[in-house]
Protein backbone atom coordinates (compact mmCIF):
# COMPACT_ATOMS: atom_id res chain seq x y z
CA UNK A 1 0.00 0.00 0.00
CA UNK A 2 2.68 2.47 0.97
CA UNK A 3 4.28 1.91 -2.32
CA UNK A 4 1.29 2.39 -4.38
CA UNK A 5 0.66 5.69 -2.36
CA UNK A 6 4.13 6.68 -3.13
CA UNK A 7 4.03 5.55 -6.32
CA UNK A 8 0.83 7.90 -6.81
CA UNK A 9 2.78 10.76 -5.48
CA UNK A 10 5.67 10.23 -7.77
CA UNK A 11 3.42 10.41 -11.03
CA UNK A 12 1.26 13.62 -9.83
CA UNK A 13 4.18 15.88 -8.86
CA UNK A 14 5.94 14.66 -12.28
CA UNK A 15 2.87 15.42 -14.35
CA UNK A 16 2.49 18.84 -12.37
CA UNK A 17 5.96 19.32 -13.45
CA UNK A 18 5.62 18.61 -16.92
CA UNK A 19 2.26 20.76 -16.95
CA UNK A 20 4.44 23.67 -16.01
CA UNK A 21 7.89 22.97 -18.40
CA UNK A 22 5.41 22.66 -21.30
CA UNK A 23 5.07 26.13 -23.22
CA UNK A 24 1.60 27.22 -23.79
CA UNK A 25 -0.42 26.60 -27.35
CA UNK A 26 -0.12 30.51 -28.10
CA UNK A 27 2.78 32.78 -26.96
CA UNK A 28 1.46 36.34 -27.20
CA UNK A 29 5.17 37.52 -26.24
CA UNK A 30 7.13 35.57 -28.95
CA UNK A 31 4.94 37.48 -31.68
CA UNK A 32 6.84 39.49 -33.83
CA UNK A 33 4.73 41.73 -36.59
CA UNK A 34 7.77 42.53 -38.01
CA UNK A 35 10.06 39.41 -38.79
CA UNK A 36 10.04 38.91 -42.32
CA UNK A 37 7.98 35.57 -43.42
CA UNK A 38 8.84 33.97 -46.48
CA UNK A 39 5.23 34.28 -48.49
CA UNK A 40 5.18 30.49 -49.77
CA UNK A 41 1.49 29.21 -49.06
CA UNK A 42 2.72 26.36 -47.35
CA UNK A 43 -0.29 26.00 -44.96
CA UNK A 44 -0.24 24.70 -41.40
CA UNK A 45 -2.40 24.19 -39.01
CA UNK A 46 -2.10 25.44 -35.82
CA UNK A 47 -2.68 24.19 -31.93
CA UNK A 48 -4.88 26.79 -31.63
CA UNK A 49 -7.36 25.56 -35.10
CA UNK A 50 -6.58 28.23 -37.05
CA UNK A 51 -4.44 27.46 -40.59
CA UNK A 52 -1.99 29.62 -41.68
CA UNK A 53 0.39 30.19 -44.33
CA UNK A 54 3.11 28.51 -43.02
CA UNK A 55 5.01 27.81 -40.25
CA UNK A 56 6.62 31.19 -40.18
CA UNK A 57 3.52 32.90 -39.75
CA UNK A 58 2.15 30.48 -37.47
CA UNK A 59 5.17 31.34 -35.24
CA UNK A 60 6.42 34.70 -35.72
CA UNK A 61 2.99 36.59 -36.45
CA UNK A 62 0.71 34.81 -34.19
CA UNK A 63 2.85 33.22 -31.54
CA UNK A 64 1.67 29.19 -32.24
CA UNK A 65 4.04 27.18 -30.66
CA UNK A 66 2.49 24.02 -32.03
CA UNK A 67 1.37 23.03 -35.56
CA UNK A 68 1.35 20.14 -38.15
CA UNK A 69 1.56 20.19 -41.79
CA UNK A 70 -1.57 20.55 -44.11
CA UNK A 71 -4.91 22.75 -43.53
CA UNK A 72 -6.99 22.11 -40.24
CA UNK A 73 -9.34 19.20 -40.27
CA UNK A 74 -12.31 21.21 -39.57
CA UNK A 75 -12.04 22.88 -42.82
CA UNK A 76 -12.70 21.44 -46.76
CA UNK A 77 -10.35 24.05 -48.51
CA UNK A 78 -8.19 27.58 -47.31
CA UNK A 79 -7.14 30.05 -49.37
CA UNK A 80 -4.58 33.01 -49.77
CA UNK A 81 -3.40 35.94 -51.66
CA UNK A 82 0.07 36.85 -51.96
CA UNK A 83 0.72 39.82 -51.45
CA UNK A 84 -1.61 41.13 -49.31
CA UNK A 85 -3.57 44.05 -48.92
CA UNK A 86 -2.16 46.08 -51.79
CA UNK A 87 -2.03 43.75 -54.71
CA UNK A 88 0.46 45.35 -57.62
CA UNK A 89 0.02 43.11 -60.82
CA UNK A 90 -0.71 40.04 -60.97
CA UNK A 91 -0.98 38.69 -57.87
CA UNK A 92 -0.85 35.12 -56.41
CA UNK A 93 -3.67 33.25 -55.79
CA UNK A 94 -3.22 30.04 -53.72
CA UNK A 95 -6.10 27.51 -52.47
CA UNK A 96 -5.36 24.08 -50.07
CA UNK A 97 -8.10 21.97 -50.47
CA UNK A 98 -8.85 18.73 -48.15
CA UNK A 99 -10.23 16.16 -50.46
CA UNK A 100 -10.64 16.56 -54.33
CA UNK A 101 -13.30 18.96 -54.98
CA UNK A 102 -14.05 21.76 -57.82
CA UNK A 103 -14.04 25.47 -55.96
CA UNK A 104 -16.13 28.54 -58.00
CA UNK A 105 -13.56 31.59 -57.52
CA UNK A 106 -15.12 35.13 -58.40
CA UNK A 107 -14.22 38.79 -57.45
CA UNK A 108 -16.22 41.49 -57.35
CA UNK A 109 -15.66 44.82 -56.73
CA UNK A 110 -17.48 47.50 -54.39
CA UNK A 111 -20.70 47.99 -56.02
CA UNK A 112 -21.06 43.46 -56.43
CA UNK A 113 -20.03 43.83 -59.98
CA UNK A 114 -17.96 40.42 -60.87
CA UNK A 115 -14.91 41.35 -62.93
CA UNK A 116 -13.27 37.42 -63.07
CA UNK A 117 -14.21 34.28 -62.50
CA UNK A 118 -13.20 30.75 -62.94
CA UNK A 119 -13.19 27.08 -61.70
CA UNK A 120 -10.34 25.14 -60.61
CA UNK A 121 -10.43 21.51 -59.86
CA UNK A 122 -8.59 19.05 -57.89
CA UNK A 123 -8.11 15.54 -57.92
CA UNK A 124 -6.30 14.23 -54.90
CA UNK A 125 -6.35 14.49 -51.03
CA UNK A 126 -4.64 17.57 -49.56
CA UNK A 127 -3.90 19.12 -52.99
CA UNK A 128 -2.52 22.60 -53.33
CA UNK A 129 -3.34 25.20 -56.44
CA UNK A 130 -1.38 27.56 -56.86
CA UNK A 131 -1.97 30.49 -60.41
CA UNK A 132 -1.58 34.11 -60.91
CA UNK A 133 -4.54 36.43 -61.48
CA UNK A 134 -3.87 38.99 -63.82
CA UNK A 135 -5.58 42.47 -62.42
CA UNK A 136 -4.43 44.47 -65.20
CA UNK A 137 -8.05 45.68 -66.42
CA UNK A 138 -8.92 46.47 -62.94
CA UNK A 139 -9.84 49.94 -62.07
CA UNK A 140 -7.91 51.11 -58.47
CA UNK A 141 -9.93 50.41 -55.64
CA UNK A 142 -11.06 47.77 -53.26
CA UNK A 143 -12.07 44.13 -54.68
CA UNK A 144 -13.13 40.66 -53.04
CA UNK A 145 -12.29 37.38 -54.17
CA UNK A 146 -14.80 35.22 -53.03
CA UNK A 147 -14.35 31.17 -53.54
CA UNK A 148 -17.04 28.36 -52.71
CA UNK A 149 -16.55 24.91 -52.28
CA UNK A 150 -19.42 22.59 -51.84
CA UNK A 151 -21.48 25.47 -50.49
CA UNK A 152 -18.87 26.80 -47.81
CA UNK A 153 -16.98 30.12 -49.31
CA UNK A 154 -13.77 31.92 -48.04
CA UNK A 155 -13.09 35.64 -49.34
CA UNK A 156 -9.92 38.08 -48.91
CA UNK A 157 -10.62 41.59 -49.30
CA UNK A 158 -7.48 43.77 -51.60
CA UNK A 159 -6.73 46.44 -52.67
CA UNK A 160 -5.87 47.07 -56.48
CA UNK A 161 -3.61 49.73 -56.98
CA UNK A 162 -1.53 50.68 -60.13
CA UNK A 163 0.59 54.25 -60.01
Amino acid sequence: MKHSLLLLALLVSASAIFAQVQPPCVDTLAVNPYHDCYIEYNPVCGCDSSTYRNYCFAQSKSGVNYYRTGICNKQIFDIDLVPIPVQLEPFVFSAAFRVPSSCYIFITDVFGSVVYSTNIYTTYDDEIKTFEIETGDFRNGVYALIAVVNGEKKFKEFTKVRY
